[in-house]
């Protein structure tokens, strides 16, 4: 078989492949048998020596598809396509609103969490500052001979003192959970919103 009819006969068993795969293939196999022509063989040894058309176009269909599909799983892992941009686009108002809403609901929740510790810490605070203040006001009422009036502020200055270091170890607990609660939770959004990969 003579060159030309070879790259005719395999041009025609690779129809249904892109054009250019097929150009490049016959570009290919008619260099090869010129090499192999310069090289002393005949032009129907070179066309021989290659192999059959069946065989050669076979192996050409398999390294054709097996490279679109490794193109076309490349493409779908670039990125969006153009239908979902358009779902995006259409949707964004919705998207938005509830986006929008998921915020204000979080932020409405670690507002509430925060303001609780920050409560306690104001109350024991006070009530830190109100026991030595009753205590010196007992111990002023005890000078001037009121007893009852002494002894309720004495009372009032121990209770204080009580509160005041229940509220402290309360406060202190609550605030170690909601920074622990607030870093995870952070943390979570975080890797919603910006996934490794």
């Amino acid at each position: 078989m003579k060159k030309q009819e070879f790259l005719l006969k395999l041009q025609i068993k690779l129809l249904g492949l892109p054009k250019k795969d097929i150009n490049e293939r016959i570009s290919f196999y008619s260099e090869m048998i010129d090499d192999r022509i310069e090289e002393g063989l005949s032009e129907e040894e070179a066309v021989n020596d290659i192999g059959s058309i069946d065989e050669v176009a076979d192996g050409i269909k398999r390294e054709v598809r097996g490279s679109s599909q490794i193109s076309t799983n490349n493409k779908s892992k670039k990125g969006i396509g153009p239908k979902a941009v358009t779902a995006i686009a259409i949707g964004s108002p919705l998207w938005i609103a509830l986006g929008a809403s998921a915020f204000a609901i979080i932020f409405s929740l670690f507002a509430a969490i925060w303001s609780v510790v920050i409560s306690l810490w104001a109350v024991f605070i006070s009530l830190a500052v109100s026991a030595p203040a009753t205590l010196i006001m007992g111990i002023v009422y005890a000078i001037i001979s009121e007893s009852i009036n002494s002894g309720l502020m004495f009372s009032a200055a121990f209770l204080s003192t009580g509160l005041a270091i229940l509220f402290f170890f309360a406060a202190k607990i609550l605030t170690a959970g909601s920074a622990i609660l607030t870093k995870n939770s952070t943390g979570a959004l975080k890797n919603l919103f910006y996934k490794k990969g």
